[in-house]
Formats: structure tokens, sequence, C-alpha cells
């Protein structure tokens, strides 16, 4: 796994073993920030259920401010830990090693607010926010600036999501992967 492009393009990332954390595809990780284009640079970056921070260190790379990882499993904290350290990034990044809610709550409290927040929540998550359960029951919506986009990575033959606070703007499919963006309705 690698850094596909930006300032770490090229640079290897370690990931951690085992089938607990799902890494999101390089061909994945290249289209997302193809969608995003200028939005990235300069951009406050939430990384929800991090893994080894492949997402978030993408954005490092392509020139996001900051970059705020969620992680609980201590073997993916270790390998997010590390890649940070390895690209030097330790001054834009921080780690909060908690579980989602927690995290979420805590960064809700400082009143924390960001212009991308990208989930890629186990698929079973996911799929528990199907039509009657909205995503906004699972991903506050005050921490997302006005202008902010969530990002949710999901099993592509997931339902469309709908939600009273936030309006899908687009989804791509990539395999068996969806990219889902939405902005605050």
């Amino acid at each position: 796994m690698r850094i596909s492009g930006g300032e770490f393009r090229n640079r290897r990332l370690l990931s951690p073993r085992g089938l607990a954390t799902r890494p999101t595809a390089e061909k994945v990780r290249q289209a997302l920030f193809n969608i995003l284009g200028e939005r990235t640079p300069g951009a406050r970056f939430l990384d929800l259920f991090a893994g080894s921070g492949a997402v978030g260190l993408e954005a490092l790379s392509r020139g996001a401010r900051s970059a705020v990882f969620v992680e609980s499993s201590r073997e993916a904290l270790n390998a997010l830990r590390a890649n940070i350290r390895a690209l030097g990034a330790e001054e834009k990044a921080s780690v909060l090693p908690l579980d989602w809610l927690s995290a979420l709550k805590r960064l809700e409290t400082r009143g924390e607010l960001f212009d991308l927040i990208f989930a890629d929540p186990p698929y079973r998550l996911a799929a528990a926010t199907a039509p009657g359960n909205p995503l906004s029951r699972l991903f506050p919506c005050a921490i997302l600036k006005p202008s902010g986009l969530l990002i949710l990575e999901s099993f592509a033959r997931d339902p469309e999501r709908e939600d009273v606070n936030l309006r899908l703007l687009r989804r791509a499919d990539y395999g068996q992967t969806a990219l889902s963006f939405f902005v605050l309705a």
C-alpha cells in the first residue's frame, strides 16, 4: 500500500495484519481525491475508522491543512502512528485512540469543525444506516462545516442513503466499493 499523489507520492505505508482492517484500495483513494480536487488543499480532514491512516495521509500529502485520525484497534493504531512518523506528518496529524462514538462526542464538545469527513466503517455498521436509520444519527452534523462534505465508503450493494440532515450529492461505485458524498441539507 502506498500514497498515490502529492508530497508523499509513492511512499509505502504499513498496514495492520489480519482481516479486522479493510484498507481503502489505492484506485478508490485516487478516485476520491480526483473527485475532491481543489477541496483538499487547506482543508481540515477527519478520517473516521482510520485503520492505517491511508486516506487521511493521502489528504495531507495533497495539501490538507490538518488531519484527525480516529481509530480504536491497537494493531491499527500501531501502524497508523508508524505511518505518520515515517512521513514526518506529526505536526499536521493528531490521533484519537477512541471508539468512533466517543471520538465524535469529544470533537463535538470541543467545537471542532471539518471541511472533509471520510468515514470507512465496518460494512456491517454502514449497513445499519439503511433507510429508517439516518446517517446523521451515526455522524453528527455539528462537526461538519456548512460547506463541508461527508464521504462514506460502503459496500456497493448497499442501498442509497437518505437523511433529513444530509443530502446525497454524488455516489460513485468502484467494483464492490461505493463512495457516497453528502452535504448538509
